[in-house]
């Protein structure tokens, strides 16, 4: 089963979750790279 075939709210969750782990990591990795 692809994401694109899953109900809305699935597909949102999965989304949510990923960006907010992107949004956790992102800051981390500018300020190793600004040090």
């Amino acid at each position: 089963g692809s994401p694109e075939f899953h109900p809305h709210d699935e597909i949102g969750s999965s989304h949510i979750t990923q960006t907010e782990g992107n949004k956790e990591l992102v800051p981390a990795v500018k300020e190793g790279e600004n040090n």
